[in-house]
Order: structure tokens, then sequence, then C-alpha cells
């Protein structure tokens, strides 16, 4: 060998290889020639890309590298959100280089402990963090992927989206917002049985009849009212139990079971009829039960007197002529006829009878029953002449000499 060779083996057919590092040589002597030989330095690294290892054979950057073609360089893989170009610089496992930042894909979520990017979980599965839920919107809450109590689950679209306000349309009842409402005809609303408290969106338990309210629709009872902060029937109408409901009330001499259902102002349930008690009467024009009125009041009907068998005679409650008022009783009793007992409180039929104990016609008169009444003998008898006299009659005609006509 020449010293102006540059293959520095002892082996003439070796050559050097083309990536090997230029080094100073040094001498060495051969065996067969005694003569000095000029040899590189042992190196290790004998690869072209800066940092590349030969790994399976290949010349190749370490897992914790990706090779940069523009510098011909291993270097450092980016850690997890760094800026990056491509989805090899990104040193998280499964990461990809999305809008130039090193993240995960849309359907799955970091691990920061192993450094990887895992499969999101799906609704109501485990989960330690809301990054780790795959359905849109959802959260991590008591360790499972779900909506927020202000959201509900659309499975259609795995999303969470925001609940139906109070009379809004709904497909299902997960839909609505308000506490304890149902999606009943396509409407977020609350059960029959139930009432919208606005203040606290709620759907609460109606009251029932005569509770403390302050509005209609916390009433129970069907067609009641909150009247007076109490849950109660209007006026026209009265409560039934058994059907929990207001019934409109029933007119004056109607068919009925209690005092209540009976329309009449202060009317009752008497013989199962809507009538007045005996002491008052009935004033169609108020519809009102009245009292009725003391013997010899002002009146215009029958009914309006108080006084037994009185009779409202010239607007007055009164008793008809053949009858007297008996004032202990109060009502009104027959007049006593011819040789009945009589008193002054107890005054005789006939007129101008006379009361001697008994109901009499006097001396001069005959008692006639045609007009019940005591009748004159002589004008009554020169008015007739020869009327007949009735044959009950104790009269005579006076005594005539009649031989001198």
């Amino acid at each position: 060998m020449t010293s102006r060779e540059t293959n520095v083996y002892q082996t003439t057919s070796s050559k050097l290889p083309t990536n090997v590092y230029q080094r100073k040589p040094s001498t060495v002597l051969t065996t067969s020639s005694k003569l000095p030989v000029t040899m590189m330095p042992r190196e290790t690294n004998v690869y072209q890309t800066t940092s590349s290892k030969c790994l399976n054979q290949k010349c190749t950057c370490e897992a914790a590298s990706f090779y940069d073609a523009q510098t011909d360089t291993c270097l450092p893989k980016k850690a997890f959100n760094s800026t990056c170009t491509t989805d090899i610089e990104c040193q998280t496992t499964s990461s990809k280089c999305l809008n130039q930042k090193c993240t995960c894909e849309a359907a799955s979520f970091y691990d920061a402990q192993p450094d990887k990017c895992l499969p999101k979980k799906a609704f109501n599965s485990t989960c330690t963090t809301d990054i780790e839920c795959q359905t849109t919107s959802s959260k991590c809450l008591n360790q499972k992927c779900t909506c927020e109590a202000a959201s509900f689950y659309d499975a259609q679209t795995d999303k969470c989206l925001p609940k139906q306000a109070f009379n809004s349309t709904c497909t299902t009842n997960i839909e609505c917002q308000t506490t304890s409402s149902k999606c009943l005809n396509q409407k977020c609303t609350c059960e029959a049985s139930s009432y919208h408290d606005a203040q606290a969106d709620k759907c609460l338990p109606k009251k029932a009849f005569n509770s403390t309210c302050t509005t209609d629709i916390e009433c129970q009872t069907t067609s009641s009212k909150c009247l007076n902060q109490k849950c109660t029937c209007e006026a026209a109408s009265y409560h039934d139990a058994q059907a929990d409901k207001c019934l409109p009330k029933k007119a004056f001499n109607s068919t009925c079971t209690t005092d209540i259902e009976c329309q009449t102002a202060s009317s009752k349930c008497l013989n199962q009829k809507c009538t007045c008690e005996a002491a008052s009467y009935h004033d169609s024009q108020s519809d009102t039960c009245l009292p009725k009125k003391a013997f010899n009041s002002t009146c215009t009907t029958h009914i309006e007197c108080q006084t037994t068998s009185s009779k409202c005679l010239n607007q007055k409650c009164t008793c008809e002529t053949t009858s007297f008022h008996d004032f202990q009783a109060d009502t009104c009793l027959p007049r006593p006829g011819p040789g009945q007992a009589c008193s002054d409180s107890k005054p005789c039929l006939y007129d101008n009878s006379v009361c001697q104990g008994t109901c009499q016609c006097p001396a001069n008169m005959f008692q006639d029953d045609a007009t019940k009444s005591c009748k004159n003998m002589f004008s009554d008898w020169e008015a007739t002449k020869c009327a007949s006299v009735p044959a009950h009659s104790s009269w005579m005609p006076p005594e005539t000499d009649v031989l001198t006509q």
C-alpha cells in the first residue's frame, strides 16, 4: 500500500463505507510487509441520519423521536397539545396533528397517565372525568357519563340537549324541564292530579277541597275555585264529596239529599225536596226563603202569612170571615155556629148572633142558615110576606085576630 491510498484496511478488496465519519488516521504495521499501515479509528455510529438508530435492521428513529426529512434528523416527538405539522411528530399514542396541534380525534380522549388517546365512553358508562364521555355536552356525574339536570339525552343524535320549558312541544317525558312534569299530548305539562308552580317550576300535588290556596289551578276538586284563599265551590254550585266535584245547585222544589244541594237561599232539603222551612216562605223573585209575616202584617200572597190557615186579604195577613184568630195558637179556627160554645175570643159565625155560653140568635131574630145570619123577624117577615119559613126555624109569625080581617 502506498501512503496515498484512502483504503486503509489490510484486505485489499475492502472499501471504506460511504457514510463513515472522517477521523484522524493511526499508523500500524502489517505482518507481511513490515510497513506501517494507516487505520481509521473504530466507529459505532455509521449512519447518515442524525440521531437515527439501526432498529430491526433498519436505519430509523427511536420511538420517542420522529424523522424530519428536511434536516435528515431524528427529532424528539412533541408532547400533547404542542404545535405540529404532521401526525408523526406527536408523542401521544394514537394522537393526531389536527389544526396544527398534537391532539386526540373527536371520538377519543386524552389519558395523561399513559399519555394515550383512548376511545370515548358511551352514554351511561363509568368515567372519572368529563373528557372521557362520548355523548355531546355530556358530563361525568357520579362516575357516569350522563346529561346535566337541565338537559336530556337524545339517543338519535347522541347529544345532551336543553330540556323543554313548561307547555313546550315534546315527544318523551325526559325532554321536559319542569320537575315531575310529563309529556302529555305532545306537551310538557303536569298530570291531572298536580298543578304547575311557576315560581318553583314544579308540578305539585293539587290541594283537597277546603284547603288553603292562592290560585284556581291548585285546587283538586273538579270545577272548584280558589275563593278567599280556600279551594271551594262557587255560590251557584255545591261540593259532591263522593265524586269530588262542584255540581250546579238544584232549583226550588227539586229532588235532593242534603241542604247544600239547594240553590234557593236559606232553603233546606226536607223530605228529599229543596224547600223552605215551616217558618219561612219562598220569594220567587229573589229565590230566597224569607221569614213568614205575623198576623195582620202587610202581604202580597197567602204563602207569606205565618198564622196557620190565614190568608192575604186586602194585602193583610188575616183570617177568612168564617174563622177567627186564636192568638195563643196563632191559627185561624172556624167560628162556632148556633148552639156551639163561644167566648169573647171565640166569636160566633152567624151575623147578629150573640154569645151566651153558646151562639144564639136574639129573641126577636131567627136563624137563617142560608145566609149564616140571625134575621129580624118583623122586618124580614114584612119584606117577604108569604116567604117560606125554613122547616128547621123555631120562629112563628105573631098572633093576629084573623076573625077581624
